[in-house]
């Protein structure tokens, strides 16, 4: 066949393309790698982290799934499968739970932009609205908080694998359409519960809308069978959770959805969870305009598949954003990491709205041709590097000039003795003492990974079913643990403080405010007839003494 220059050209061009688009999704890339390996240190790890460290020792250790040794199994973890990354990495680390922690959250992220990679190329097969919607996406997190949960040693970017892998069954069930696709979609969604409570939106939703109104009597029967799974695993997984922890649900479910705590925190976090979806929605905006646009333009097929799974997808977001805005009590929500949940179905259907516009385009345009798709891809990428290539460079070099001060810190004994414990005074000397000693605070997450082998009272409830299930008493803290040294809990929980402030059984112990010791540190009090109490007292007056200085 004859090839006219023309057609020569447009290849040209198309292959012009790939290479602009390669070039431009690995500054992306790089980008975000960079900026999470800038914060890549463990006194930048956020304090929850550590908790799922501590479950992970107690799991290596033979002691189950137990916050204290010897105690109950404690459903502390609103992600308990996230241990099948954590405990594996601490063992691999030999124990550094800080290397443990940073790897926990890097390594799923890297995989997440693997999965995003892929869901995409499943819905598009238009190579350069993909390309284009990947670049997108990319560039959207390339310069949003993405990064922070590559490096925050939280659940959060194994929660995004998830979500993302769920949608790809999904996907290739719809594809192909077989009683195996089914099973799959079935059994992730009975098991998302797991990974994080709010995954089941997406699990119940999209194949309950599928089942109940698609014409597709074939569609019907796989999402009968695949949401008939998701049920039975659901509820076999909350009766195992009610027989092994005591609790159905996790306890931080309790603590932040259940009023449990005193008016004061819940003044103190008005108003947060919209502010972080508001930002959240303005570092993703180009994704949610597509995402609407696309479901603007299925008012004619309302009963398909592809459509029923579009809305549950997006009925899933919305309810996920729903409970976080309304209900959760938002303590610790960094870098908007509860609303990062919805990225993957922002991913989904922004990738379904772009294929649905560029089809549109060819049927309304005549002159519309992969040429004029490429052309507007090179110039569109070369706009982006222009501005993405600074910050890319400015990351990278903060990055080199953090390696050659040897700033960064992996040595969990180092860090110890740093002033970013200074909120626990004296706990790398309250470390060292015996396995006997009994802690009880309401910041848990730190003190707990570095004293495996001790009692650490959780006060706050979120690794105490005690203080979970029901409010705080101090009187029953007292009778039950007779902690050794209680660090006071945090300003927030004025509750607390209260009831221990009152309690009869503070005169046992020595009380020294948060004003009397370097600044930032909670305040203490230690059991005066402890048999560590000279050892405690020590640290003690130690650090009234750097204060007096």
């Amino acid at each position: 066949m004859k090839e006219f220059p023309g057609d020569a050209r447009g290849r040209e061009l198309e292959r012009f393309s790939r290479v602009w688009f390669a070039l431009f999704l690995t500054a992306c890339v790089g980008t975000i790698l960079v900026t999470a390996l800038r914060s890549c240190r463990v006194d930048r790890l956020y304090d929850d982290a550590f908790i799922f460290q501590r479950y992970a020792t107690r799991l290596l250790s033979g002691g189950g799934l137990a916050w204290n040794p010897g105690g109950d199994p404690t459903y502390g973890l609103t992600s308990p499968f996230f241990l099948v990354v954590v405990a594996p990495l601490q063992w691999l680390s030999g124990g550094n739970v800080g290397v443990a922690a940073l790897l926990a959250s890097l390594v799923p992220g890297v995989v997440f932009l693997a999965l995003s990679y892929k869901l995409v190329a499943t819905l598009d097969e238009r190579k350069l609205s993909r390309a284009a919607l990947v670049a997108l996406a990319a560039l959207c997190m390339a310069f949003t908080k993405a990064s922070d949960h590559f490096i925050s040693g939280m659940e959060t970017a194994f929660a995004l694998c998830y979500a993302t892998g769920y949608l790809l069954a999904l996907r290739s069930m719809e594809r192909r359409g077989d009683r195996r696709s089914a099973v799959v979609v079935g059994v992730l969604g009975g098991l998302a519960f797991g990974v994080r409570p709010e995954l089941v939106s997406y699990t119940l939703l999209v194949p309950g809308l599928l089942a109940v109104v698609t014409r597709d009597a074939a569609m019907r029967r796989l999402a009968l069978r695949a949401l008939g799974i998701t049920v039975l695993l659901l509820a076999l997984h909350l009766a195992i959770n009610t027989a092994y922890f005591g609790s159905a649900l996790p306890l931080s479910f309790y603590a932040k959805s259940t009023a449990l705590y005193s008016a004061e925190i819940y003044k103190r976090y008005r108003g947060v969870s919209g502010e972080h979806l508001v930002v959240f929605a303005r570092s993703y905006w180009p994704l949610l305009v597509l995402s609407i646009a696309q479901l603007l333009s299925l008012r004619r097929r309302l009963r398909e598949p592809a459509t029923l799974i579009d809305f549950g997808v997006f009925g899933a977001a919305v309810a996920i954003a729903g409970y976080h805005l309304l209900f959760a009590l938002p303590v610790m929500a960094y870098s908007q990491r509860f609303y990062y949940l919805l990225l993957p179905a922002l991913i989904y259907l922004a990738a379904r709205g772009l294929a649905t516009l560029v089809r549109a385009a060819e049927q309304e345009f005549d002159v519309f041709d992969a040429r004029h798709g490429a052309a507007a891809l090179c110039l569109a990428t070369a706009l982006a590097l222009v501005w993405l290539v600074p910050r890319g460079v400015d990351q990278s070099v903060a990055v080199l000039r953090q390696w050659a001060k040897k700033a960064y810190v992996f040595d969990m004994d180092r860090y110890m003795a740093t002033e970013h414990t200074r909120q626990w005074w004296g706990l790398a000397a309250f470390n060292k003492l015996p396995d006997d000693l009994v802690m009880a605070a309401s910041e848990v997450g730190l003190p707990g990974a570095m004293n495996p082998n001790k009692v650490v009272v959780d006060l706050a409830g979120l690794n105490e079913r005690m203080f979970a299930h029901q409010p705080f008493s101090a009187a029953r803290l007292f009778e039950k643990y007779k902690p050794d040294v209680i660090y006071m809990p945090h300003g927030d929980y004025q509750n607390i403080h209260q009831q221990l402030r009152k309690s009869p059984q503070m005169a046992a112990y020595e009380l020294v405010e948060s004003s009397r010791l370097p600044r930032g540190s909670l305040a203490m009090a230690i059991r005066r007839d402890s048999r560590h109490h000279a050892a405690l007292h020590k640290v003690l007056t130690r650090g009234l003494r750097r204060q007096r200085r």
